[in-house]
């Protein structure tokens, strides 16, 4: 019986490694022309790597959204993708100077960048899809669904650019399936913690989630193990977030 379950898991273990890098090699092989949107969130990274602040005044140049404030431009996208960015282009910029070429050019600087935020953290995002749906669907329609998801909806030009929806997404998604698991498995309440971590990088990355997340990871909340009284308000917060939002878009 242990051998049995053993070759089912690693049968389960080789589907999952075939589709990662199935995506992975999918999300590499298509790249895109960087264009203003991208531009603005790797001037950003330049800026912290090279000048150690926000102002993006050296490559503002490159890219039409932004914002100009008290004689500086910055950039005008959420910070999360160029913070998580800058260990990445700390490295290129390394390698170059090892090799003798001098920064890093900005067009394969910015592929770099998308393929690790956008085609990495896609690909993660359906390894989660997968687990998550496999124990409800089965195997097969997980798979259907996830591949589907990965190779023939918006997020697959989305896994191939340096914008936050990929890895706005995939930590958003991992805040659920966290929470998700947290509840199934009754543990302590450091996995909601974890999960309010992943949703918290969600919203530094792109805006959206700030209104979308909490209608769906909050419901969670009061159902994990021992999650103290407070953490139900949560429920509320959500309830008055879905009003604002209905009144907003009336």
């Amino acid at each position: 019986m242990r051998l049995d379950a053993r070759v089912r898991l690693d049968a389960r273990v080789r589907r999952e490694l075939i589709v990662v890098l199935a995506l992975l090699f999918s999300y590499g092989f298509f790249q895109q022309v960087p264009i203003w949107n991208e531009y603005s969130r790797y001037d950003l990274v330049r800026a912290l790597v090279e000048d150690g602040t926000t102002r993006i005044d050296r490559f503002h140049e490159n890219t039409g959204d932004k914002a100009f404030y008290q004689g500086h431009y910055y950039s005008d996208k959420a910070p999360g993708s160029a913070l998580l960015g800058v260990p990445l282009y700390v490295v290129q910029t390394l390698t170059y100077a090892a090799a003798g070429a001098g920064t890093p050019d900005p067009p394969e600087a910015v592929q770099a960048l998308a393929f690790v935020e956008g085609g990495v953290a896609t690909a993660l995002l359906v390894l989660l899809l997968l687990r998550f749906l496999r124990p409800a669907v089965g195997e097969g329609w997980a798979l259907v669904v996830g591949v589907g998801y990965g190779l023939g909806s918006m997020a697959f030009p989305f896994a191939t650019m340096f914008f936050g929806h990929a890895l706005s997404a995939v930590l958003l998604f991992a805040a659920f399936y966290v929470l998700w698991r947290a509840n199934a498995a009754r543990r302590g309440p450091w996995l909601p913690a974890l999960a309010g971590f992943l949703a918290g990088w969600a919203v530094l990355v792109e805006h959206l989630p700030n209104q979308q997340g909490t209608r769906f990871v909050c419901p969670f909340c009061p159902l994990s193990h021992r999650v103290s009284g407070p953490v139900r308000g949560f429920r509320k917060v959500r309830r008055a977030q879905w009003i604002k939002l209905r009144r907003v878009g009336e």
